[in-house]
């Protein structure tokens, strides 16, 4: 089986055993004859790098030293990037399953995207990025807190609130802003 780990740290950048252990699980699928591809974040990297086994692509938001990034110009453009880089690591691995880590930094519209590859899904939720980050998410929050937000409500009114949707997701569906099945 081809296996995309998403994570958002990976060894030797790590914030502790919970890191670890996602390499020791990949090692062991790899082990058990399984081709894994882990795509992780740059942390700790002064630009991307790519190897056979190990693409650390993706780019943190707000979390281990990374600055916080709220503008929606440079949050859209943070999001498509980490968006494209999802979008060709499942391709180039031809992944038949994707296994969820940590998404602690890392945008949770990501779980939008994998839910419209319809590829199958695991996640395996050992902290608490998901009791703790999905509200406060700097691009769902900027599309989906309740009250006025100007731009968006100008951007709804031209019609073009939906536009980044192609490239980032905001939402599961229309008229699903919150994660149902995670």
């Amino acid at each position: 089986m081809k296996i995309l780990v998403l994570t958002n740290l990976y060894p030797p950048h790590h914030a502790g055993t919970y890191d670890l252990r996602c390499q020791s699980v990949s090692e062991l699928l790899r082990l058990r004859g399984h081709t894994v591809l882990v795509l992780t974040s740059n942390h700790g990297l002064n630009t991307e790098q790519r190897d056979e086994e190990i693409h650390r692509r993706l780019l943190l938001n707000s979390a281990y030293g990374h600055p916080l990034v709220s503008g929606l110009r440079e949050l859209q453009k943070l999001e498509e990037r980490n968006h494209s880089v999802l979008s060709e690591a499942i391709a180039e691995c031809e992944a038949d399953l994707v296994y969820v880590w940590s998404l602690r930094g890392l945008s949770k519209s990501l779980i939008f995207a994998l839910r419209h590859t319809r590829l199958p899904t695991v996640y395996d939720i050992a902290d608490r990025w998901m009791a703790d980050e999905v509200r406060e998410d700097p691009w769902l929050r900027w599309w989906n807190a309740p009250g006025t937000n100007l731009t968006r409500s100008s951007l709804k009114l031209a019609g073009q609130r939906n536009r980044p949707d192609a490239g980032a997701p905001k939402s599961m569906m229309k008229g699903i802003e919150r994660i149902p099945e995670v």
